[in-house]
């Protein structure tokens, strides 16, 4: 198998740690070619190697040299190969399977690009995408229901739904909310994008909460505006932490405030350790939300205090807690390695 993606190093975000745990799982079916950015020292052992030299930013220079040099470097490999899997790459490579991890032209109208260099990503992402899915995508698959939707309404194309997963056995659940402030927790590697600064002003506009920040972001800028608004000893920043040490079994609330998800891993992972989701309408808060374990919010601040107070009466909390676990259970791990090895020996066999 030919593995393209742009990178598994999974202190960049969702998609590279979904990415390296499949390698890491194919490995034991599969002889594996990985096309990607990172160095030998990063991928695991066993893997074949095929590094595409790509800068850490800006993120336009990445995607468009992972467009020019995978298609090239990967001529021997692909075929050497039975199977091309494209795992969340941008490419106009010839897939047999593409996962589609993030829908660009969806993703265009909801998310919010601070700086020119994001704006000129997108645009450049946006045009290989519809490339990639009109010519040589292969067979489509979609990372959530919500991916799935995107792609038929943007390009009439039909895919097949493997939801990312998570390891339930990591969950560590908390079962009553407590007398004290509704405790919510946020997880993200952009603060703007995932809406830290909308969670300072809604602290502003009550008493009733508290905010634990995950992850890395602009942490300066971000206590200077908590203390402006006289909110900084109710939000907590603690830095970027594995997924088994991030306490969302401490809190009440897991959130998030992005104007555009594909999948929404943090949610899953509250969600499985009794958190409700506040959420905007990204990725798979539907779900949560359809299921009574959830409430959607906009990007404003005077709705998500609206979206806490009504999670934060504790019968309500307690059903949609309970709620949140149960739906929680459908994004497994092994679940998704499952049916991704099966659609690949489907393929291979025919």
């Amino acid at each position: 198998m030919v593995y393209l993606t742009h990178s598994v190093a999974t202190n960049r975000g969702g998609m590279e740690l979904i990415g390296r745990d499949l390698m890491v799982f194919l490995q034991e079916s599969f002889e594996i070619t990985i096309v990607s950015g990172d160095s030998r020292q990063q991928l695991p052992e066993g893997v074949r190697a095929v590094r595409v030299p790509l800068p850490r930013r800006p993120a336009v220079a990445r995607i468009w040299l992972y467009r020019l040099l995978a298609p090239f470097l990967s001529f021997r490999a692909r075929r050497q190969s039975q199977l091309v899997y494209s795992n969340g790459a941008v490419t106009t490579v010839r897939s047999d399977v593409t996962t589609v991890h993030l829908c660009h032209a969806a993703a265009q109208r909801g998310a919010h690009s601070a700086t020119l260099a994001a704006r000129w990503a997108r645009a450049a992402a946006l045009r290989l995408e519809r490339r990639q899915i009109g010519h040589g995508a292969g067979r489509l698959v979609a990372v959530s229901r919500a991916v799935r939707i995107q792609l038929e309404h943007e390009y009439q194309q039909p895919s097949l739904v493997i939801n990312n997963g998570i390891d339930l056995h990591l969950s560590r659940v908390r079962r009553e909310r407590g007398d004290g402030p509704l405790r919510c927790i946020i997880v993200t590697h952009d603060f703007l994008a995932k809406g830290v600064p909308l969670a300072i002003e809604a602290l502003a506009l009550t008493h009733q909460v508290t905010v634990t920040v995950v992850g890395s972001g602009d942490i300066n800028a971000a206590r200077e505006s908590a203390q402006r608004r006289g909110v900084a000893e109710r939000i907590t920043f603690l830095g970027p932490l594995p997924v088994d040490e991030i306490p969302y079994h401490e809190h009440d609330v897991v959130m998030s405030l992005s104007g555009y998800e594909s999948f929404g891993l943090t949610m899953v992972e509250g969600a499985a350790q009794g958190c409700v989701v506040v959420a905007t309408d990204t990725g798979v808060a539907g779900d949560f939300v359809e299921a009574g374990a959830g409430v959607f919010v906009t990007r404003d601040a005077r709705d998500l205090v609206r979206a806490w107070s009504i999670v934060g009466e504790k019968d309500a909390w307690h059903d949609m807690s309970q709620r949140a676990r149960h739906v929680a259970q459908q994004f497994d791990r092994g679940a998704m390695r499952s049916a991704y090895l099966a659609l690949f020996e489907q393929l291979v066999s025919r």
